[in-house]
């Protein structure tokens, strides 16, 4: 079983993006890590984001299980859109609207607070709709979908992982979601193939627990997202 806390990653370098990669393959296995009210709770927490308080999500299992399940329904949507900016076409009606219904439960008043170099401006929530623990997200796809490079919107180049991150790089050539993991993986294993075919005892051996290609045991939501899985046709090396 793979542990949540090992499931949770933010490297994506968006919020939207890391959201996205909440439903994946780890290891071989699917993995989703908004599979319960208490784990998107969970992941909302460690993205530094939440349950407003008006919201009564903390106290109300109706409300948290609403909460999952817009959650769920705004991964698929935002997922849609990516991959329509990205292939250059428009996104679709169902995206936009998913979206910004988001958009529209946020209620943001600004304070002006103390600060620890002064005195600052603080932004607080104070939607009390399920929405508006999302909205921080919904904003971020947006921002994502509207300013974004579409070039720069890419999947890790590993065969058996679907992690979304934006390149931020200054060439602009980053393959891998993580160069620690997915990134030293495929290097190893490229170099296993070329010395096996030149018939060479190879000293550097494979990484294990090698991310194999998602079978028929996953689930229609995971199947849905490998199948947004971009191809990836460059040659370099870089992270």
């Amino acid at each position: 079983m793979i542990d949540q806390a090992d499931s949770i990653r933010f490297e994506a370098g968006d919020l939207a993006l890391n959201f996205l990669n909440t439903l994946g393959i780890r290891r071989g296995r699917p993995v989703d890590v908004m599979a319960s009210s208490i784990q998107l709770q969970q992941w909302l927490g460690a993205a530094g984001l939440g349950w407003p308080p008006a919201c009564g999500l903390a106290t109300s299992l109706p409300a948290a299980r609403e909460a999952l399940h817009e959650a769920r329904v705004l991964r698929e949507e935002i997922g849609h859109a990516v991959q329509a900016v990205i292939a250059g076409d428009p996104v679709p009606v169902t995206s936009s609207y998913a979206i910004n219904r988001v958009l529209a439960s946020s209620r943001i008043s600004l304070r002006l607070e103390p600060g620890e170099d002064g005195l600052r401006i603080d932004e607080r929530e104070t939607g009390s709709g399920v929405l508006t623990a999302l909205a921080p997200i919904a904003l971020a796809a947006a921002e994502l979908l509207a300013d974004a490079n579409p070039s720069r919107i890419r999947q890790c180049g590993s065969a058996g992982c679907m992690q979304w991150f934006l390149d931020t790089s200054k060439n602009g050539r980053r393959r891998w979601c993580s160069m620690a993991r997915c990134g030293n993986r495929e290097k190893a294993n490229k170099h296993y193939a070329k010395t096996a075919q030149l018939g060479v005892s190879a000293t550097t051996p494979v990484l294990g627990d090698f991310v194999q290609e998602a079978t028929g045991d996953l689930s229609e939501d995971v199947r849905r997202l490998h199948l947004w899985k971009v191809p990836d046709t460059r040659q370099d090396d870089e992270f």
